[in-house]
């Protein structure tokens, strides 16, 4: 059964591709590799008879079972630091894992920094995901670098030219829903 995931806080609901109606109610643990957005194959689990009265708006539930597509493949955040590792902690709350990266990844941020990482392939949910960083968008908490964070999550495919830095970087007015440049 294929399904797209979307996060509900600590779980996510699915529904099936072939009938939107029908949702599943998928638990944390039973999530595995899944992020918001992805193309998952679930299995319901079996059902049991519930002791008193049944509530009607209770979910069925189901676990994750496959990845068949999977939809976020970068991830903004802050660097984060330590003697022989670093992490990516993402912006995007629903990204619920840190991303490690390789301590010669981090070279050339500082600790700190935001960054965009590219997610490797993650297959085991016991672990963190791992990625590389891709650019480096500047020191957290400088306002231009936070909308070009926001940015760079939102239209990850508008990547910047490597050689410009954050402060001479423009953001695009651009109408997401018809993409192209508004008239000023």
């Amino acid at each position: 059964m294929w399904a797209r995931s979307r996060s509900c806080g600590a779980a996510a609901a699915s529904s099936r591709a072939g009938d939107p109606q029908q949702q599943y109610f998928v638990p944390q643990a039973f999530l595995r590799t899944a992020f918001d957005g992805d193309t998952v194959a679930v299995v319901p689990f079996a059902r049991t008879e519930p002791r008193g009265k049944p509530d009607p708006n209770k979910l069925p539930e189901a676990e994750v079972v496959d990845i068949v597509e999977r939809t976020t493949t970068t991830v903004t955040g802050r660097l984060q630091k330590g003697p022989n590792s670093a992490f990516v902690v993402p912006d995007d709350e629903r990204i619920r894992r840190d991303v490690y990266v390789p301590r010669e990844e981090a070279a050339r941020a500082k600790d700190g920094d935001k960054v965009v990482a590219q997610l490797l392939p993650w297959l085991d949910e016991h672990r963190n995901p791992e990625g590389k960083i891709i650019e480096v968008l500047g020191p957290t908490g400088d306002a231009r670098v936070e909308v070009l964070g926001v940015r760079t999550a939102v239209f990850p495919s508008s990547r910047v030219p490597a050689g410009g830095g954050a402060a001479g970087r423009e953001v695009p007015r651009r109408d997401p829903r018809i993409g192209s440049p508004r008239q000023a």
